[in-house]
């Protein structure tokens, strides 16, 4: 009767050591898992916040874009309007130049 209970004890004992085996790994496995979440929730976070930054610098550089083209617009408007004003002393100079040698001055 022993030699027929030993081999069912020795199997037993090595069923019972597979399973202990089959158990840790699963806790290593769901240990990896809440590692990779938790990781997983960080990395959502920190994009989240790049790019909430990304729409502040879009919206920085919009705005930036802006004032510079109302300022060139201006700066173009004051331009043309120096160049008008010099163009037409120009004129009025040579006009007079010309009065001065039709007439011998």
């Amino acid at each position: 009767m022993m030699k027929r209970v030993d081999p069912l004890r020795k199997e037993l004992k090595d069923l019972e050591t597979k399973a202990e085996d089959t158990r840790q790994k699963g806790e290593e496995i769901t240990k990896i898992i809440a590692e990779l979440e938790a990781s997983i929730a960080k990395y959502k976070e920190e994009y989240a916040m790049v790019i909430s930054d990304a729409s502040v610098i879009k919206n920085d550089l919009s705005t930036v874009e802006k004032k510079f083209l109302l300022r060139l617009c201006h700066f173009e408007k004051s331009l043309l309007t120096a160049l008008n004003e010099v163009k037409g002393r120009i004129l009025d100079n040579n006009s007079y130049s010309k009065i001065c040698v039709k007439h011998d001055y």
